[in-house]
């Protein structure tokens, strides 16, 4: 498998601000960096390359202090559906899930990205909006939608990797994306 820190595209020890806006799009991210706040990103289009397998499209690696680290898959989206979100999730786990021969080459591939990584946490999260479908199947409570859907859930090699709805917003910090995630 290709060496994942070749596709490195976003460090914050160079840059002060993660901005993700992708073409074609609605998904998009802003994250300004506080002291002690570590966040990478890597390309998984151009790290899978052309293969069939459907995969999100960004992998952020952060971590913020002494705290574990914190894996986010992050998939780009614009009106496609919420269920080819989830496709692409499912279908990309395989290869990064323990318990499975591609899987056991990532994580050692990978163990020097994560200094001390035992115990991280994996995220999948959705950014930019998911269209009709999401409208459909959010819940209403009184005369108004809730935007936010229940979490949906994927498991792979027995670890549980929750799938957060689908957001379009700016954080003055790190930590604040990570309260967002439900990560203290």
């Amino acid at each position: 498998m290709c060496d994942l820190e070749a596709y490195l595209t976003f460090d914050s020890s160079k840059h002060s601000t993660y901005s993700l806006r992708d073409v074609g799009s609605s998904g998009r991210l802003r994250i300004k960096m506080g002291p002690g706040e570590i966040l990478r990103e890597y390309d998984l289009e151009a790290y899978f390359g052309p293969r069939a397998i459907q995969r999100p499209d960004r992998l952020l690696l952060g971590r913020i202090g002494q705290g574990s680290w914190v894996v986010v898959l992050l998939e780009c989206k614009s009106h496609t559906g919420w269920e080819h979100a989830l496709q692409k999730f499912r279908a990309v786990l395989p290869v990064f899930c323990r318990g499975q021969e591609e899987g056991e080459m990532h994580h050692r591939a990978c163990a020097p990205l994560m200094p001390g990584g035992k115990g991280h946490r994996v995220l999948a999260v959705v950014a930019g909006q998911v269209g009709a479908e999401m409208r459909r199947q959010a819940p209403r409570r009184g005369n108004r939608r809730i935007v936010e859907r229940e979490k949906a859930r994927l498991s792979c090699g027995g670890k549980t990797i929750p799938v957060l709805p689908p957001m379009r917003r700016d954080f003055a910090s790190l930590k604040a994306f990570w309260c967002k995630l439900g990560i203290s």
